[in-house]
């Protein structure tokens, strides 16, 4: 994101963390408050959709591991948003290279509720882009 973020960015940029957030610290109450009821995930891995209770039972089985959201783009129509994201890992385990991904969540706005993820890694991740040091 450049610049000053719109409202929409600034909320659903908000949503991601919370969700990370909520999958690094285990919390199972926390991640089910924000997947809807009919929520699935979809893969370039698998054709198959995954259900809720299987991607949240993966989610907590995978070993907990930071990641960062960047590049955030959100596309509002009526009731519902369209979230593109990469998500990096923060810190990736020795000796293995950080994994980036590509994900679209659609959100149905009034409930702040996740209906869909959908979710390809990178098989060339992009470089994480320099802070500003403050002396450009």
């Amino acid at each position: 994101m450049r610049g000053a973020a719109t409202r929409s960015v600034a909320k659903y940029l908000q949503l991601e963390r919370d969700l990370l957030s909520a999958i690094e610290r285990r919390d199972r109450e926390g991640i089910g408050r924000v997947l809807a009821a009919d929520f699935e995930a979809r893969s370039a891995a698998s054709p198959d959709a995954t259900p809720a209770a299987d991607w949240l039972q993966a989610q907590l089985a995978a070993p907990a591991r930071p990641r960062v959201v960047r590049d955030l783009w959100v596309r509002e129509f009526d009731d519902i948003a369209i979230v593109s994201f990469v998500l990096d890992d923060a810190s990736p385990p020795r000796g293995r290279r950080p994994e980036t991904r590509f994900v679209v969540d659609v959100w149905r706005q009034s409930s702040a509720q996740l209906l869909t993820r959908n979710v390809d890694v990178s098989a060339h991740p992009r470089p994480v882009p320099p802070r500003p040091s403050g002396r450009e």
